[in-house]
C-alpha cells in the first residue's frame, strides 16, 4: 500500500512540479513547507490540495477492484503495477470537477491554481484552496 501510495505521488508530483514551472514561480519556495535546499517546496506544498483527490482515490480505486499490486523482490513496485498507478493517476486527472462554477478537468484545476498562487503572491487574487468531494 505505501509503494503504491508513493509511486502515486511521484506521478502527481510531476504535474504539479510541471504546473508550477508554467506559471513561472520559484519551485524551491513554498509556504507550507519550510526551505530544504535544491527540494522543491512549493510543489509539496500545491500537492497537498491534489493528493487526496488524485493519487489516494485512484489506489484505493484500484485496490477496491481487486486489481493486484505486486513488488519485485528488491522491494520496488513490478512494472505492470507501476503500469496501472500511472493509468489510474492519468485517467484522475482527466477527470472534470467543478472549479470556481466551472467544469475543468482536474489537471486544467492543478494548472490554474499555480497561476492563481502567482496572482495571489502579487496581490491580485485572494488564494483560495482546491475542495473536492470523494
Amino acid at each position: 500500500m505505501n509503494s503504491s501510495l508513493n509511486y502515486a505521488y511521484g506521478v502527481l508530483y510531476s504535474h504539479v512540479l510541471n504546473a508550477v514551472l508554467k506559471a513561472g514561480l520559484n519551485p524551491m519556495a513554498g509556504f507550507l513547507h519550510s526551505y530544504q535546499p535544491h527540494k522543491p517546496v512549493l510543489t509539496y506544498d500545491m500537492i497537498e490540495e491534489f493528493r487526496p483527490m488524485v493519487a489516494d482515490r485512484a489506489i484505493f480505486t484500484l485496490l477496491r477492484r481487486g486489481e493486484k499490486i505486486e513488488q519485485e523482490d528488491d522491494g520496488l513496485l513490478a512494472t505492470e503495477s507501476r503500469k496501472k498507478i500511472a493509468k489510474a493517476i492519468h485517467g484522475r486527472l482527466s477527470n472534470e470537477v467543478d472549479f470556481h462554477g466551472r467544469k475543468r478537468t482536474i489537471e486544467t484545476v492543478i494548472q490554474e491554481q499555480a497561476v492563481n498562487v502567482k496572482k495571489h503572491i502579487s496581490g491580485a487574487y485572494q488564494y483560495r484552496p482546491f475542495l473536492s468531494r470523494w
